[in-house]
This record gives structure tokens, sequence and C-alpha cells, in this order.
């Protein structure tokens, strides 16, 4: 493969492999705290720089050129990945207590069928409603994002999509009773114990 564009194509092709990489192991260490976190993002740059070796063979460029974008892509990547997943897991544990409370204290308002328990669809409809503060549509976007933390699962749903030779996906459902919110802050502790 010659020609001038094939650096960018090396490029393109690297970012997307190391995006996926650096997440991928950035997220296997999630559990084992911040320390292994940062150990994740040096082997993260370490798969970058074999994958940039190895690309050159596929693509004849430069060594030196996909072995160090490589490295500092996936790095990056796997950097900065590991500074938001840091951030909000801080924000989980402080919000824990206050997002546990306030879900008791409204939990009529968001199961609004009396079905004991409710979801993510609830909580937009709560959201859309406006009849929440500006902090209780803030503690309704936390709970919303950190559903399966809260939650349990009550389910798994596939959904079709209508293209040529036919596709889907499959997404896990959860819910939220009364009993996961007693016990959310003891949960959510216990989970990220390695992050205190």
């Amino acid at each position: 493969m010659n020609g001038p564009l094939v650096p960018f194509i090396a490029l393109f092709f690297l970012v997307i492999q190391n995006f996926l990489t650096a997440v991928l192991v950035t997220e296997m260490a999630r559990p084992r705290g911040k320390k292994m976190v940062m150990y994740a993002v040096a082997a993260t740059v370490v798969i970058g720089a074999l994958a940039g070796y190895a690309w050159t063979f596929v693509l004849s460029t430069s060594v030196a050129f996909t072995i160090l974008a490589s490295m500092l892509v996936a790095g990056g990547i796997a950097y900065r990945w590991a500074e938001m997943m840091a951030r909000d897991i801080a924000e989980q544990l402080k919000m824990a207590s206050t997002v546990a409370k306030f879900g008791r204290e409204n939990f009529e308002r968001l199961d609004t069928r009396g079905e004991g328990e409710f979801g993510a669809a609830h909580i937009y409809a709560a959201l859309e409603s406006g009849s929440f503060t500006e902090g209780g549509q803030w503690l309704l976007k936390h709970m919303q994002k950190c559903i399966g933390d809260i939650g349990h699962v009550a389910g798994v749903q596939s959904t079709a999509v209508a293209v040529p030779h036919g596709a889907g996906y499959v997404y896990v459902v959860h819910r939220i009773n009364r009993r996961d919110l007693e016990t959310y802050e003891h949960r959510i502790n216990e989970k990220y114990r390695a992050w205190r």
C-alpha cells in the first residue's frame, strides 16, 4: 500500500484500535482502584507500541511514525478515560447517600404505576415533567447515569433494526426498588473500596 494518504489512513485505524484498547484495558482495572487504573494506562501505551509496530508491516509506513503515533494515541486516550473514570467514581461515592435519600423520599413520584420499582423511562418522564427543582433534576440525571449501580437487573431486551440483512442489539434493563435505595450506599462503597 503506497501513497501520500497512507499515514492518515494508518492514523485513523490506529485511533480506532487504540481507543477500543484503551477503554477495555482501563475498564478492566476499574474495580481495583486508581493505582491499578494507572498501571492499565501504562499497559495501554505498551500495547499501543506493539500495535504500531504491527501496523508498519500492513501499511508499509515508517516504524518510528506508527509506533510513536500509536503510543501517543493509546496513552492519551487511556489517560483521559482514566481521569473521567476517577471523577465519575468520586462523584458517585460522594453523592451516594444523597441520591439514596432523594430516591426514597420521591419514590412514589417516580414509581408512577405503583409497581414497587421504577426504571430509566420513569426517570426520563420525571425530568420531562418539570415538577422537580433544579437540584432534584440534577439528582435525577445522576440516577439516570448510574442506574446500573443503584438498581438491579430486571431483564434483557432486544431491538430489531430494519436494514437489508437484518440487525439489532440487546441491552440490559435496570430497575430501582426500595431495597436497592436502602443498600445503595453500602454497595457502592464496597464496589469502589479500592478508590478510597
